[in-house]
């Protein structure tokens, strides 16, 4: 069961950052949309893009999100040419989702960004993970596992 006071709090700290009318959710807090995420300047073959988070069944209780889509067909530009992503799937690459909700993700134009947090606090929330999400897109080829 997930946490919905502390979701509410989360969407309501996402609207005040990314506006009221970028946020959208479902009605049992399993997945956060954002309709305008904007993009790491001048990188990108676009400069913004939709993304959507999934939340866990067990969010708030010690659980972090994980699952992060965005729109398909983003393009990185490194040394003056085009680029996919690393850790970008145009299909789901993993099983824990039912095979006709990953079939309709994909039908919706989704593509899914690998990112799963090495720590993840109690003070962490939907905003610190969006804000994960653009400091990876920020350097995508960068070595993360060896960070120094």
């Amino acid at each position: 069961m997930r946490d919905t006071n502390r979701l509410k709090t989360e969407i309501a700290l996402l609207e005040q950052n990314y506006g009221v009318g970028n946020i959208q959710w479902s009605q049992d807090f399993g997945w956060i949309f954002v309709s305008r995420f904007l993009l790491p300047p001048r990188k990108y073959n676009q400069p913004v893009c939709r993304a959507l988070v999934l939340v866990p069944d067990h969010y708030g209780y010690g659980t972090p999100y994980s699952d992060f889509f965005v729109s398909q067909g983003i393009m990185v530009l490194r040394n003056g040419n085009w680029h996919s992503l690393p850790h970008y799937f145009d299909r789901f690459p993993y099983r824990h989702l039912k095979d006709n909700f990953v079939s309709e993700l994909q039908s919706q134009g989704w593509s899914y960004l690998c990112l799963h947090p090495e720590r993840w606090r109690q003070s962490d929330s939907i905003l610190t993970f969006l804000v994960q999400a653009y400091t990876f897109l920020s350097d995508p080829f960068r070595d993360w596992d060896n960070k120094r």
